[in-house]
């Protein structure tokens, strides 16, 4: 069961198509939504009113550039997986989770809509990428 208090965001990570992404160091889950303006002749407090519009969202991931398939015994997404992914128009299930039972677990469709190499001299060479969200993503918990 998960403890109350702060999310370590070691343990939040980002799993395309089931596997998680390798060498990961960052993510971020990201959501909005367009508010409609209601203002009217008839709105006497001066301020715009509002409704609810469109939603949209986003995963962003930042990580280190590998080729790695496997890791600590666990399958993972590597460099060249993630370009296959994105060369291959074809949406995916993602999830966003720390994997902790009884904590929050984000799950949806997605296609990765921009991915970066950068490599510095003498530095790791890193990656990094966007998820947008197709569709609604569904909000629930960790189970054992």
């Amino acid at each position: 069961m998960a403890t109350a208090g702060v999310y370590n965001g070691t343990n939040l990570r980002v799993y395309v198509g089931g596997n998680v992404i390798g060498h990961a160091t960052s993510c971020t889950m990201s959501l909005s939504m367009e508010i409609r303006e209601t203002l009217d002749k008839d709105s006497v407090s001066g301020y715009a009113g509002g409704e609810a519009g469109q939603r949209s969202g986003s995963l962003s991931f930042e990580g280190l550039a590998s080729e790695d398939v496997s890791l600590n015994a666990a399958t993972v997404e590597s460099i060249a997986d993630l370009l296959t992914q994105f060369s291959s128009d074809t949406a995916f299930a993602w999830k966003f989770t720390s994997d902790t039972t009884g904590d929050i677990e984000v799950t949806g469709n997605g296609l990765i809509s921009d991915i970066s190499v950068s490599a510095a001299v003498e530095e790791n060479a890193t990656l990094s990428g966007t998820i947008t969200m197709i569709g609604a993503p569904t909000f629930g918990t960790v189970s054992a």
